[in-house]
């Protein structure tokens, strides 16, 4: 029971429901907000990481798109895979099952497998949610879907941009078969987002609730330092997690 996530835990009997108007405004307020012709906005940058001085970007801003359009192949590649696997959390908890999804989906083994399937049948019976999905949680339910799983969680800065760096330049440089989800801490909380891209020091985050925030790149310290907050709660660090699909038995 460690790194507790603390995307909001809602009632089961609203699973499902239509988003709240608090994050359809954050996302309008985004929107509004990215950055002019630089594509850098402070307000943005609080909402994504906590810090107002990062140089965050949307995905949508000039700059965002021309951040996509410098990666090289197997980037463009893992990109457009990540837009065809992603899917928005279906409600305010559902952070961590979103993640674990689109890396189903990504690797084209969801089968009949849901978002709610992955709270229903593994979430629940297990006992993952408390007060969200902690880092452990998030761990547990990706090896329960079949993922081999390294996890990634320690206070050392530069430690875990070391190795942040290296499954990223496996991941989106060196077309390596795996996923890479965050249990990072931003201004509304702790949340779990696939990361889809790495461009010029800066890292994509697909964001699985866009009611909120829109995918938006930010810089890879800024990310790193929110990695390794610690949780107030448990008083550990968050971490990443690399998913890959285990090796088929010869």
């Amino acid at each position: 029971q460690r790194h507790f996530s603390t995307c909001a835990l809602r009632r089961r009997a609203s699973m499902g429901a239509a988003p709240v108007a608090e994050d359809a405004r954050s996302s309008q307020k985004a929107h509004a907000s990215g950055g002019g012709a630089s594509g850098y906005s402070r307000e943005v940058a609080q909402m994504a990481i906590g810090d107002p001085t990062a140089s965050v970007a949307l995905l949508e801003s000039p700059e965002g798109q021309r951040l996509v359009g410098s990666l090289g192949v197997a980037g463009q590649r893992s990109w457009a895979r990540w837009q065809r696997a992603w899917e928005a959390q279906q409600s305010g908890a559902f952070c961590a099952p979103a993640s674990v999804f689109a890396a189903l989906r990504f690797f084209g083994v969801h089968g009949n497998w849901s978002q709610h399937r992955l709270y229903d049948e593994v979430i629940v019976p297990r006992g993952l949610m408390t007060r969200g999905i902690s880092f452990s949680a998030g761990a547990a339910l990706a090896r329960a879907v079949g993922f081999q799983v390294e996890e990634r969680s320690c206070a050392d800065e530069a430690e875990l941009a070391r190795l942040l760096l290296r499954d990223m330049q496996d991941a989106f440089e060196d077309g390596g078969e795996l996923c890479l989800l965050v249990n990072y801490v931003r201004a509304s909380g702790g949340h779990w987002s696939p990361l889809a891209a790495f461009a010029q020091d800066h890292v994509l985050i697909m964001d699985t609730n866009p009611q909120r925030l829109p995918h938006h790149w930010v810089p890879l310290s800024s990310l790193v330092r929110s990695l390794c907050l610690h949780n107030q709660v448990t008083g550990t660090p968050r971490g990443y997690l690399s998913l890959r699909l285990p090796a088929r038995a010869s």
